[in-house]
């Protein structure tokens, strides 16, 4: 693996460990609010959403750092973020068989994610 090569995956996985860590504390934070506030089923799978979004598009800006590649970084780490985060609802729901909800949350994840990975690699001064 040439160090160019190992550097990308380098990036890739801080982006999807970071995205991960954010996105367990902000649903502990959620969850906890939920516990007080009485919050409808379709806001709930919304405000997901939307931190999984947030959390992907900081891991990408945290570990993305070469000028080379952000699309291709983002896409990975949005693939493989959003399987991770089905696999962990799977594992807590029981439920295996992947819905159009998946499908839906999916696609905005690695959308937001490919153009996270392109912004990043073109700022200036990173």
């Amino acid at each position: 693996m040439t160090k160019r090569a190992n550097n990308g995956s380098i990036e890739v996985l801080v982006s999807i460990l970071t995205a991960a860590v954010i996105s367990v504390i902000a649903i502990l934070i959620f969850a906890t609010v939920l516990t007080f506030a009485d919050i409808g089923g379709q806001t709930v799978d919304i405000i997901v959403t939307v931190i999984k979004v947030v959390a992907v598009l900081i891991g990408i800006l945290v570990g993305v750092r070469s000028g080379r590649g952000g699309a291709v970084k983002g896409m990975i780490t949005g693939m493989v973020y959003a399987l991770l985060c089905y696999g962990a609802s799977a594992v807590s729901s029981g439920d295996y068989i992947p819905r159009i909800s998946f499908w839906i949350d999916s696609a905005i994840i690695m959308l937001a994610a490919l153009i996270a990975g392109i912004v990043v690699v073109n700022i200036a001064g990173r």
